[in-house]
This record gives structure tokens, sequence and C-alpha cells, in this order.
């Protein structure tokens, strides 16, 4: 990775969206988990099947966190004006 890059990660971590994006990753994996786990283990897991969507609900009824403009490229506010 060039030392660009880094920078440019390091900027967007410290600006808080790394572990809010990997927080919203899990809506949509959660549910593809559930179905390979259902594939393998039906007997066991089928109690559980409810909690695939919990992600889901959560999301929807959880706002979202105030994404800051400059962490994104230099010039997005431009876009938003």
């Amino acid at each position: 990775m060039s030392a660009a890059l880094a920078l440019e990660a390091d900027r967007v971590l410290a600006a808080g969206l790394g572990l809010d994006a990997m927080g919203w990753l899990v809506v949509p994996l959660a549910p593809l988990v559930a179905a390979l786990l259902l594939l393998c283990w039906r007997d066991r897991v089928t109690p559980w099947l409810w909690l695939g969507g919990v992600p889901a609900l959560l999301a929807a009824f959880w706002p979202p966190a105030a994404v800051p403009l400059p962490a994104l490229w230099p010039g997005a506010e431009w876009g938003a004006d």
C-alpha cells in the first residue's frame, strides 16, 4: 500500500468511519450467515433463525452517523451545496 493510501485510510479511520462501516456491513451479512448455517445445521439453527433480521431492524430504526464530508474526498462539499 502506498504512503498516500495509508494516510488516507488513517484520516478516514480518525474521522470515525471505520467502525461505523463495519457495523453497517453486518446488516447484509447476518442473513447470509444465517442461511449458510441453516444449510449445515438445520435442527440446531432453526430456533435462532429470527436473529438474522435483527441487524436490519436496528439499521432501520437507528439513525446513521453523520458523515463529515471532508473525510470522503476533497470537493465533496461542492456536491452538497
